[in-house]
């Protein structure tokens, strides 16, 4: 997928109606540059074979400091373009909540930590890397075969 040009001379009704879309990877990017303290960044997701809504991306910040952030969704609805299987992609609208309560998330089918501090002291730390390979590898599941997956590793 590519990002959706918006032409300098189109007018606003116009612009809000097209989707811009980037790889997860850059919506994640973007938000650790914008947002400071984070402890945990956990997405909660569709999946493929079911009915699409938006993505949620929760950013649980320490509460030390007001995060100062302005979601990317200003102009254009945004949707993060995930790389699956056998080079499938899918692209998910999401939002963006920043919250300064508990960054431990118990993961489920369609909760999916993909990022946790070292400083979290209740969990094991997850890296960008590790979190986003979850979630690919949950998009190429069926729900049967993720939630016994979840129980295996219980």
């Amino acid at each position: 997928m590519q990002q959706n040009n918006l032409g300098s001379n189109e007018d606003d009704q116009t612009a809000q109606g097209r989707t811009l879309s980037e790889p997860i990877e850059a919506v994640i990017d973007e938000i650790e540059k914008s947002v400071h303290g984070i402890a945990a960044i956990t997405l909660s997701h569709p999946l493929p074979n079911e009915e699409m809504h938006p993505m949620e991306i929760i950013v649980h910040t320490d509460g030390r400091r007001k995060p100062m952030f302005d979601p990317m969704q200003d102009v254009t609805a945004t949707e993060a373009v995930i790389d699956i299987k056998d080079g499938d992609q899918v692209g998910i609208l999401y939002d963006i909540h920043i919250r300064t309560d508990d960054p431990v998330v118990t993961e489920t089918v369609n909760i999916t930590p993909v990022y946790r501090s070292d400083d979290v002291g209740q969990a094991d730390p997850i890296t960008v890397e590790d979190g986003l390979d979850r979630l690919r590898w949950k998009l190429g599941k069926t729900r049967d075969e993720i939630q016994s997956a979840l129980r295996e590793e219980q």
